[in-house]
C-alpha cells in the first residue's frame, strides 16, 4: 500500500483499514453520549463534536467488543474506525463501525477543551462544551475510502426569493461509492468543489479515492463531505473483489468507446478558434489551492 497508510504511521494493521479489500479508515475525537445497549447485543454511542447534539456522529462497536468502564458519558473519547453505508426506504445514511477506542491526544483535543467543560457544567443538565469559538482540530473528524462509483446526483443551487435558481451551476456533487455488491450498503459522498467538472468526468464504475471529514444533517443523514474526488490507485484497492473487477472493466470500456468517439468526432469537424479555455480540473484545483493543491491527482475518466 502507499507509504502514506504504513501501520508505522497509523498504529493499525494493514487489514484494519481495508473493507472488502478497499480502505476505509475513519478518525473521530469528541465527546462520548448516550452510550447504550441494542437489541442484539452491540455497543452504540454518539460522538459529539460540537455544542449541538443534533450533530453528534453516531458509532457502533462490534458485538464482540465492550466499551471500557473508563470511557463515560461526556468524556473525552477517540475511535478508529470504518463507515459504513446504510439504506431504510430511500433514506441514505451512514455510521461508523468501531475498531479500537482510545484516549484523545492534546493535538486532537486541548486541554482546553476536555477539561474546561467539567469545570462549567459539573451538576447542571446542560452540556456545551465549546465556548469562545472553540473548535476541535482537523485531525479529529477525517475520512478516506476507496471504491466504486455507483451513482452520480447533482444537486442544484437553492431557488432565491424570487423563485429562481440564478445559475444551472450545481451546487453539491453526490455520489454513492460502493465497496461491497450490496448497493443499499454503498457510502454516501457529498462533494463541494468544481461539482459541474467532476459531473461530467465521473462514471459509474470508475474507481476513486475519497477524502474529507464526516458530517450529519436532518435531510441527508450521515455522510462524507468532500472537497474533491481524487483518483485512485491500486494499493488503495489491494483486492479488488470480482464484482468490483467487472464493473471496472466496464468502466474501462465504456471510457475506451467514449475517447473513440470523441476522437472520431473530432477528426471530422473543421479546426476552430476559442479564446476560453476548456475547464481543466487539474489546473483549476491547483490554481485554487497554490502549494497546497492535492498531490494525488484528482480524478478524471480519461485517466484509465
Amino acid at each position: 500500500m502507499p507509504r502514506h497508510y504504513r501501520q508505522a504511521q497509523l498504529g493499525h494493521t494493514q487489514s484494519s483499514m481495508l473493507v472488502a479489500g478497499a480502505l476505509n479508515v475513519v478518525w473521530l475525537a469528541g465527546f462520548l453520549r448516550n452510550p447504550s445497549r441494542t437489541e442484539d447485543g452491540k455497543t452504540t454511542f454518539l460522538i459529539q463534536q460540537t455544542n449541538n447534539p443534533d450533530k453528534a456522529i453516531p458509532v457502533q462497536l462490534p458485538s464482540n467488543k465492550r466499551l471500557r468502564n473508563s470511557f463515560r458519558d461526556k468524556g473525552p473519547v477517540k475511535v478508529v474506525g470504518h463507515i459504513m453505508g446504510t439504506q431504510k426506504g430511500s433514506q441514505r445514511s451512514a455510521y461508523v463501525r468501531v475498531i479500537s477506542v482510545e484516549r484523545p491526544t492534546q493535538l486532537e483535543m486541548p486541554p482546553s477543551i476536555a477539561w474546561m467543560d467539567h469545570l462549567r457544567t459539573e451538576g447542571t443538565d446542560t452540556f456545551k462544551p465549546f465556548v469562545d469559538g472553540q473548535r476541535l482540530s482537523q485531525s479529529s473528524n477525517s475520512v478516506k475510502i476507496a471504491g466504486f462509483v455507483g451513482s452520480i446526483v447533482k444537486q442544484p443551487v437553492k431557488a432565491n426569493g424570487n423563485g429562481q435558481t440564478g445559475t444551472a451551476r450545481a451546487k453539491y456533487l453526490w455520489l454513492l461509492i460502493k465497496q461491497v455488491e450490496d448497493d443499499g450498503a454503498a457510502i454516501p459522498v457529498r462533494v463541494s468543489r468544481y461539482t459541474d467538472v467532476y459531473a461530467s468526468r465521473l462514471q459509474i464504475g470508475q474507481p476513486v479515492m475519497i477524502e474529507g471529514n464526516i458530517k450529519i444533517d436532518q435531510h441527508s443523514g450521515v455522510f462524507i463531505d468532500a472537497p474533491h474526488v481524487l483518483q485512485a490507485e491500486p494499493g488503495d484497492i489491494p483486492y479488488p473483489p470480482e464484482w468490483a473487477k467487472k464493473m471496472l472493466l466496464d468502466f474501462i470500456d465504456l471510457t475506451r468507446r467514449s475517447t473513440e468517439r470523441v476522437a472520431k468526432a473530432q477528426a471530422t469537424q473543421p479546426e476552430t478558434s476559442n479564446t476560453d479555455p476548456a475547464p481543466n480540473i487539474d489546473r483549476d484545483a491547483a490554481h485554487a489551492h497554490g502549494e497546497g493543491a492535492p498531490a494525488r491527482r484528482l480524478a478524471s475518466a480519461s485517466d484509465l
